[in-house]
């Protein structure tokens, strides 16, 4: 049987609850797209995803509120996709050149705004490692969030706040300042700029494969 070249979905007023009802998530919006890449060009899958108004049960943290008004990516999964997730076929798929292109990544959720875009691959223990180049929106707030959760210590949160007032620019056209910083995924960690805000797991869950 012939495989699908292209897949659509579109849905609206989603709304996903663990079993034994309570809590759950509701979507206002849902589009995603996919979409095979041609031979010719190397094996590759487009991927587009757009969730507009969800509404989350709790928030997660004190600050943010329950309402995520956008999380939108547009990436290209580069090398053929495994052809299962596991340990192994993902350390094939990493071994043949696998990598995620995140094109464009769009978060909207309380005071803050973040876009960015890189290159996500796995490392050999199976953590996601690479760079997001980000501008952040209403980024005194977030560092006023990840200091109140603990996530930041007093100097980490001082570093960022000066880093803040020596970087954040204006957007051309006017809005709220941004500023621009990466977010790095690297050895185990994910970090803000210099800053590292929490431990990164193998994507599989499961021991890694060994490195051919």
């Amino acid at each position: 049987s012939r495989r699908p070249e292209r897949a659509v979905a579109e849905l609206a007023g989603l709304t996903l609850s663990p079993r034994g009802g309570g809590g759950g998530i509701r979507v206002g919006r849902l589009q995603f797209a996919a979409r095979r890449g041609p031979p010719e060009g190397g094996p590759a899958t487009d991927i587009a995803l757009r969730l507009a108004d969800l509404l989350l049960a709790e928030s997660p943290a004190a600050g943010l509120g329950t309402r995520v008004g956008l999380f939108s990516v547009d990436a290209s999964l580069a090398g053929a996709p495994p052809a299962a997730w596991t340990a192994a076929a993902l350390a094939r798929w990493r071994d043949r050149g696998g990598a995620l292109e995140v094109r464009s990544l769009a978060i909207d959720w309380g005071p803050i705004a973040l876009r960015g875009g890189g290159r996500l691959r796995l490392d050999d223990s199976l953590r996601p490692e690479g760079a997001l180049d980000c501008r952040i929106a209403g980024f005194p707030a977030l560092v006023d969030l990840l200091a109140a959760q603990g996530v930041l210590d007093s100097g980490a949160a001082l570093a960022l706040r000066l880093a803040a007032g020596l970087l954040s620019e204006t957007p051309e056209g006017g809005g709220a300042p941004e500023v621009p910083l990466p977010v790095v995924l690297r050895d185990g960690a994910l970090a803000l700029g210099p800053v590292a805000l929490a431990p990164l797991a193998p994507v599989a869950g499961a021991t890694p494969a060994a490195r051919r």
